[in-house]
């Protein structure tokens, strides 16, 4: 399913901020709940078919969305998990001179998005693994 991301806003349909419950009901999947880590203070939910998972603050409230096959984030108009991890850390960082690049990816916190390609250096044409979308104040 394509997604849009809206930086800082949405992803699709789905707001950042949004409660738990209205995410579910929203999505209208049983998702499969799990903590992260064990410093993980909220579950996790996992929607399978979506290729989604929502992360919640201590509120209950969306924080970050990362996203897997089968879905299709696109910021502007890149898809962000079918195009070559290289070209697409080529073009955001033309639009985000601060971009911060990491062995495993990138991080624009101008747009809010993150990419993890872990094998990227060995592969630059390696599709992306995951994306995350995040609110502001997320990495603080």
């Amino acid at each position: 399913m394509d997604y849009k991301i809206t930086p800082y806003e949405s992803l699709g349909n789905i707001p950042l901020g949004l409660h738990r419950d209205e995410i579910r009901n929203l999505l209208k999947e049983t998702p499969h709940e799990f903590y992260r880590n064990f410093l993980s203070k909220t579950p996790t939910d996992f929607f399978k078919t979506l290729g989604l998972f929502i992360g919640y603050d201590e509120n209950l409230l969306c924080e970050a969305i990362e996203m897997i096959l089968p879905a299709n984030p696109i910021l502007f108009t890149i898809e962000l998990l079918i195009l070559p991890y290289e070209s697409i850390e080529d073009q955001i960082a033309k639009w985000d001179d601060k971009l911060e690049k990491t062995n495993t990816g990138f991080t624009s916190y101008k747009f809010g998005v993150g990419v993890y390609a872990p094998n990227k250096d060995d592969s630059p044409n390696e599709i992306t693994e995951s994306v995350i979308i995040f609110k502001k104040g997320y990495y603080d």
